[in-house]
């Protein structure tokens, strides 16, 4: 491995580091925020729609526009901008008292910043497979994962403690500062990547990364998802639709939009059935779930290998189902330790499993046109289950609520098993 080569991968492995105490931070706790100021579930489910529907609009737009430009320069440029955002997350509390006001004001910021947002999701992929060699790819997006949910952990946990220590609303603000310092360090590093020797080679897509919507997950920052422009082309061909793909993708849709249905109905339940202190919702969501995900995704292989990838998958989706339904079943502070210790292991298994079907799934010689329409699923499903879980909201009390949701999860693991 060359020193270039080094250089890059080191700088990666830091980017995520300082991603990951966003990810404990703002992106954990920015719901829990809103709705101590008294916002819906619409609202909430807005913080996860918004960046959904930009990305399906911007998605081609961008990847035509990335077209003969230096994805290393174009990446880092789009995250100073998308970074530059997130310093009104905690400007926005003293600007703006009246507490409506500062809702939609969050709403508002979160919906713009995504825009930055998408497009630094479609370049940061087509740059990771330009600079990271296909033999490496898996190890070290492997690294990366398990550098997220160690920083993410810790940075929960002591946001946890300042927000039960300080006086409201300073406490979410300071919160909310660490989350802007950690993405503006973690920009600093995409701006240290290099081209290299090795990157001279056109670029092959890069294993993707899926988000299974964990708790509290409101997508405010860049989720880095697969984006559709693969090698230099932009992809959208239907005619891969008319074979068995439809209907494995079809299942993959549903899956995606159950299981981001109870996401709006999750900081709601904790903090007004739950009665939880920001202290104990992040020691669910970010200690217990994390380090339940960090013990079972190291066992990912050998699961895999004794009972088959689709049975892995397939199973984690079921008793993925339990997160909601104990929450709505006993509604209690202990049912919530233990849906978040079953949820993190299971997320831990299920998002490595739904990765390695899907690339199962997709032939080699035709993968951009596939990943493309799978990205379309994948958004069109966020944006769906960010809907229709505010629905269930206002139709049922929130425990029925997450009951509902648990069951439609429960439907979606079937469908895996009959079309995934």
């Amino acid at each position: 491995m060359n020193q270039s080569l080094k250089s890059n991968i080191f700088h990666l492995y830091l980017d995520v580091f300082w991603y990951g105490i966003f990810v404990g931070s703002t992106f954990t706790f920015i719901g829990v925020y809103l709705t101590r100021l008294g916002a819906s579930s619409f609202q909430i489910g807005l913080l996860t729609a918004a960046p959904a529907i930009v990305n399906l609009i911007i998605s081609l737009p961008i990847g035509r526009w990335l077209e003969g430009r230096s994805f290393i320069q174009t990446t880092f440029q789009l995250a100073i901008w998308h970074r530059a955002g997130f310093v009104l997350t905690f400007l926005l509390p003293s600007l703006i008292t009246g507490n409506a006001d500062q809702i939609w004001a969050f709403v508002s910021v979160v919906s713009v910043i995504s825009i930055a947002g998408g497009a630094v999701t479609v370049s940061f992929n087509s740059m990771f497979a330009e600079v990271v060699p296909s033999e490496m790819r898996a190890h070290v997006v492997g690294r990366r994962s398990a550098l997220v949910a160690l920083t993410s952990v810790v940075t929960s946990f002591v946001c946890g403690r300042i927000l039960d220590s300080l006086i409201f609303p300073l406490n979410y603000q300071i919160v909310f500062v660490l989350g802007f310092i950690g993405m503006v360090i973690s920009g600093w590093h995409l701006g240290r990547i290099r081209k290299t020797d090795s990157s001279a080679t056109p670029p092959t897509p890069a294993q993707p990364t899926i988000q299974v919507a964990p708790p509290m997950s409101a997508r405010a920052g860049d989720g880095r998802l697969s984006g559709l422009r693969f090698g230099g082309s932009t992809l959208i061909r239907f005619d891969v639709l008319r074979g068995s793909f439809r209907y494995f993708l079809i299942s993959f849709f549903l899956f995606y939009t159950f299981q981001y249905v109870p996401v709006p109905l999750f900081p709601l339940t904790f903090v007004r059935v739950l009665h939880l202190t920001d202290g104990e919702i992040s020691l669910g969501t970010g200690v217990v779930f994390y380090v339940a995900f960090l013990i079972t995704s190291m066992s990912l292989g050998w699961f895999t290998t004794r009972f088959g990838n689709h049975r892995v998958l397939v199973a984690s989706a079921i008793i993925y189902c339990a997160y909601p339904i104990l929450i709505g079943v006993w509604g209690t502070k202990e049912s919530f330790w233990l849906a978040s210790f079953i949820g993190g292991g299971t997320w831990g298994v299920l998002a490595g499993a739904l990765i390695h079907r899907l690339m199962e799934s997709v032939p080699e010689n035709d993968r951009p046109a596939h990943m493309a329409l799978h990205n379309i699923a994948l958004n069109l499903g966020i944006l769906f289950g960010s809907m229709i879980g505010p629905v269930l909201g206002a139709w049922f009390d929130l425990r029925t609520a997450m009951i509902i949701s648990g069951v439609l999860r429960f439907l979606a693991a079937m469908m895996l098993g009959v079309w995934g």
